[in-house]
């Protein structure tokens, strides 16, 4: 069985542990472990995906940890100075904890949008708030839609706008692209009335049962967060980067927060691991 087939109740609050750690610790051991274990689980998941836009995610991480030190003077240890403002070494590694957290947490987020789809937010949200559940989905639906109508009418306009009038057929297109979308998403609402949307209780087209898979997920989580939360929240994975570097060495308690974190987040890629081997051992059998 796949990570997507898993139920989503229980794959959302995987995911909304592991952002919720990505964000809270900035030790730089924790941001080691997350960047690896963020990008295997993206492997497992979202492979191609990932590997596309890898490129752009670590051209930002660049990006802002060599530019915070513009914008955050302090630090001790000046490497230069641009006119009057110094560059700081403490400034670039504080940078380079926020690109840690960015990249990490882009990872996590693609994983899940990769999982938990359109369908799988209905069937999680339909039965307790229908009338916003409709209009996100039907938004959603549309973005892509407008993507589309978009690039037909450029394709149409671009021909018969040259040169001084190129922006004109742009902002022309745009317009012209709005208010389609528009009169679709009008027929559509009028479509949905009169079809009897919404005047009796809604079925769901896909159940997701409660399986033996998905309570070793809640169970690993549960367990891992709470270690985490019990041994990794004390003063030595407290880590203060500015003015001046100041790293408490890692104690028993530390260690196993650190291994906790480690735990929770090889979630993926140990099920997808445990996964292949147990699909090449029936393939072997055959």
């Amino acid at each position: 069985m796949d990570f997507d087939k898993l139920n989503p109740y229980c794959v959302t609050l995987y995911f909304t542990a592991a952002i919720f750690f990505t964000m809270i610790f900035m030790h730089p051991a924790f941001i080691a472990v997350n960047v690896i274990s963020s990008s295997l689980a993206c492997l497992c998941i979202c492979k191609d995906s990932f590997l596309k836009s890898l490129k752009y995610k670590t051209a930002m991480f660049a990006l802002i940890t060599f530019v915070n030190p513009f914008f955050t003077s302090d630090g001790e240890t000046v490497l230069f100075r641009i006119f009057v403002h110094p560059y700081t070494a403490q400034a670039l590694l504080y940078g380079a904890v926020l690109g840690g957290i960015f990249f990490c947490s882009v990872n996590w987020f693609s994983c899940f949008g990769n999982i938990i789809g359109t369908d799988k937010f209905m069937y999680m949200t339909f039965s307790k708030l229908p009338t916003l559940c409709t209009v996100l989905s039907t938004v959603i639906g549309l973005i892509p839609f407008f993507e589309k109508k978009l690039a037909e009418i450029s394709d149409i306009q671009t021909p018969l706008f040259k040169g001084r009038k190129k922006l004109y057929s742009i902002l022309n297109s745009f317009n012209t692209a709005v208010s389609f979308s528009f009169e679709h998403a009008v027929l559509l609402s009028f479509s949905m009335k009169n079809r009897g949307y919404g005047s009796v209780k809604p079925t769901r087209y896909r159940t997701y049962r409660f399986s033996v898979y998905d309570f070793c997920l809640v169970l690993f989580s549960v367990t891992s967060s709470l270690a985490v939360i019990l041994f990794g929240f004390s003063s030595g994975t407290r880590v203060e980067i500015l003015p001046s570097v100041k790293l408490i060495p890692f104690g028993a308690r530390e260690t196993a927060g650190l291994i906790s974190y480690t735990a929770l987040l090889l979630i993926p890629f140990i099920y997808h691991i445990s996964e292949e081997i147990r699909w090449n051992y029936l393939m072997s059998k055959i």
